[in-house]
């Protein structure tokens, strides 16, 4: 909230915690702005008013929208969600005391709905202002900053937090004609985030998947209905993230549910998931807050022969491994690439990989049973992955790590060159360690290299969903399709 701390009435100024970096002001501070000035103390108990900018503009209107909404404010100018079903202030205060009921915390907080209390939201702005900025201003300048609050919210809302928290502490100037424009340290922001986020298959508009040997194609997926899982009785489509099975529509001779009608008019039975052998055994960590529905590493224990992947909670499940035969695919300052030789790739037996948000994946390699364990990273390539963050382009998905791990390892176990795997693409030097797993560049044809195809079909899943969410929008100019953070690659090609 935009401050904390206990009020005092008798028209005394009502007191509260100054934090100047506050998104948002407390329903409490707002009231208390409609009957006098708001006093704000830092930590040194210095009394500290709040700045114009456009974060407090923001948080102003807001917290206005947010009274109306819950019936402690209304308007004399406005229709709105409240607006037509706000009490009269009879009424009202009948309601409020009835016999032998405590009235509300909402109905104590209410404002008397009277003609000195209603006033237009730029009055209402204009009292903000005074008595929580120690600005005046005219009733015009507020009904332009109404108008201007409605552009830098779908401005903010096309930024990164970084480029965002310096665009929202930008000054206001009240009659202003320059206040939509953002700063030059904004648009530097944006534009460094842009070039970290800068994909060049979006900007090319091409399928990164086009060159991949499916058995099946990807698309077809998308015709397979939802069913129920036989294990947990969870309904889900194409495989069960729970159980991690596959849901295979039933036969067309089956025909018993709407899917399966469908399927039966076609006469066409899709086929069963194709199943890929790995050269070792996959044990995915999974972190007990990650979302199954959105994890990709699952695919891994779908699509791959029985008995060759497991998943394991995170901490409890996680066993002992023999360092001797097991590797963690993690990057960090000691690990190695495969084509570094360093690692006996004739005793590898088992793989670990680590399923969980980028930040909370340094946690889950620390647990006691992993930290002994030589840990390996990939050759730095561009990530497809959809999912929103700000960390950069080359910080790629558990599944697609661990498939160009498994490209990688055949490429040295095959006798290709150091110079003939970095064909896939090749990382920034200027880049830490710890983040060099998860860098990349481009996102090149696996059998580039040399490599036959023959780990494709683990991106099967994959691949279905990242165009279902690269076609989904794209009949929407404001969203082009994919995610928020490649729509700056994708608005260079324009």
């Amino acid at each position: 909230g935009g401050g904390r701390g206990g009020g005092e009435g008798g028209g005394a100024q009502v007191r509260f915690r100054y934090l100047p970096e506050a998104c948002n002001f407390q329903d409490s501070i707002l009231l208390a702005a409609q009957r006098g000035p708001v006093l704000f103390k830092d930590d040194r108990g210095k009394q500290r008013w709040h700045a114009v900018t456009k974060r407090s503009l923001m948080a102003m209107v807001k917290g206005m929208r947010r009274l109306q909404q819950r019936r402690k404010m209304t308007f004399l100018d406005g229709a709105g969600p409240a607006e037509g079903k706000a009490k009269s202030g009879r009424a009202s205060q009948a309601e409020e005391n009835r016999p032998g009921e405590t009235p509300s915390r909402e109905a104590r907080d209410r404002p008397p709905a009277t003609a000195t209390t209603r006033h237009s939201r730029a009055g209402y702005l204009q009292l903000m202002l005074k008595h929580i900025c120690n600005t005046s201003a005219s009733t015009e300048d507020c009904a332009q900053a109404l108008e201007d609050f409605v552009e830098i919210s779908s401005q903010c809302d096309q930024f990164d937090s970084k480029t965002r928290r310096i665009f929202q502490a930008e000054p206001y100037i009240l009659g202003g004609k320059q206040n939509l424009k953002a700063s030059s340290t904004a648009k530097a922001s944006a534009e460094e985030f842009s070039r970290r986020q800068k994909r060049d298959w979006v900007v090319k508009n091409q399928d990164p998947f086009a060159d991949f040997k499916f058995s099946i194609p990807p698309e077809s997926l998308q015709s397979w209905p939802r069913v129920s899982c036989p294990r947990c009785g969870k309904r889900s489509k194409i495989y069960c993230p729970v159980c991690v099975v596959e849901l295979r529509p039933p036969s067309a001779s089956a025909s018993v549910s709407e899917g399966s009608r469908r399927i039966a008019e076609d006469q066409k039975t899709p086929p069963a998931l194709p199943r890929v052998r790995l050269p070792f055994r996959v044990e995915i960590i999974l972190h007990p807050m990650e979302n199954v529905k959105k994890s990709t590493s699952l695919h891994l224990g779908v699509l791959s022969q029985e008995g060759q992947c497991a998943v394991r909670a995170f901490p409890e499940a996680v066993p002992a491994y023999d360092p001797t035969e097991t590797v963690l695919l993690f990057p960090d300052e000691k690990s190695t690439a495969l084509s570094e030789g360093k690692i006996d790739l004739g005793r590898l037996k088992t793989v670990v990989v680590v399923e969980s948000t980028w930040q909370k994946a340094a946690g889950v390699a620390r647990h006691p049973n992993l930290v002994g364990i030589p840990t390996v990273k990939i050759e730095a390539k561009e990530g497809t992955f959809w999912r929103y963050q700000e960390l950069g382009n080359g910080f790629l998905s558990t599944l697609e790590a661990t498939f160009y791990f498994l490209v990688e390892h055949w490429n040295v176990r095959n006798g290709k060159s150091v110079d003939q795997m970095r064909l896939l693409g090749t990382g920034r030097e200027d880049e830490p360690p710890s983040k060099k797993h998860r860098k990349a560049s481009s996102v090149s044809t696996p059998s580039s290299a040399g490599y036959p195809g023959c780990y494709d079909d683990l991106m099967l899943i994959y691949a279905n969903q990242h165009r279902v969410v690269m076609t989904k929008n794209k009949g929407n100019s404001s969203k082009r399709g994919g995610p928020k953070h490649w729509r700056a690659s994708a608005a260079e090609k324009t």
